[in-house]
């Protein structure tokens, strides 16, 4: 009178992610990167890339069992799941072959690359939940009239620069530094309840 089912599962991906440059004259982007880059025709040569394709790897091993027990005119079940994600992914978000940095040298004696970086972020979840899966008809919207709601924002920016100077023979003076300013925003509230936290 008593059954089990254990279900393992193995999910693994790898990829290249490839952007298209379709920047036109006027924006941004256009006044730092080649000519040749800027107003493309993009009905034929929309797949030219210009730059490296990023990589992502992804992988989610699941595992999830169910047992039934027969008792009686009763039927248990109980289904319990388990599952971890983890993704790595890098991303060039212009598609050109230019970084928004510059480096070059100062005389015979002294390099440097200076640059910035902005990043910014915005996430949003609203979870409605049926316990028990009670009234699978009735749609979770209508069954739980106290939605979750949380939402975030991350927002970074930063100004670095690197600098050699080879001020004798076989000797180098290396220094440089890096500014960051980060805002991160968390909120949580409930329909009903209103703000957590």
């Amino acid at each position: 009178n008593f059954d089990a089912l254990l279900t393992v599962e193995k999910v693994e991906q790898q990829f290249d992610v490839v952007n298209s440059n379709i920047t036109q004259t006027g924006e941004v982007f256009c006044g730092f990167i080649p000519a040749d880059q800027c107003n493309r025709n993009t009905t034929k040569d929309l797949y030219t890339i210009f730059n490296d394709p990023g990589d992502s790897d992804y992988s989610a091993p699941a595992y999830s069992l169910e047992m039934n027990y027969e008792l009686g005119g009763v039927k248990l079940t109980s289904i319990t799941g388990y599952r971890k994600s983890d993704e790595q992914q890098t991303q060039d978000f212009d598609a050109s072959t230019t970084d928004l940095r510059a480096a070059g040298n100062l005389g015979m004696n002294f390099v440097y690359v200076v640059g910035g970086f902005y990043f910014d972020s915005e996430y949003n979840l609203t979870q409605w939940s049926r316990v028990f899966g009670f009234a699978p008809t009735v749609p979770p919207r209508v069954f739980d009239t106290n939605a979750q709601t949380v939402n975030g924002k991350t927002t970074s920016y930063a100004l670095f620069g690197d600098f050699n100077w080879a001020f004798a023979d076989q000797w180098r003076l290396s220094f440089g530094g890096r500014w960051t300013h980060d805002e991160k925003e968390l909120r949580n509230s409930f329909a009903t309840a209103g703000l957590i936290g």
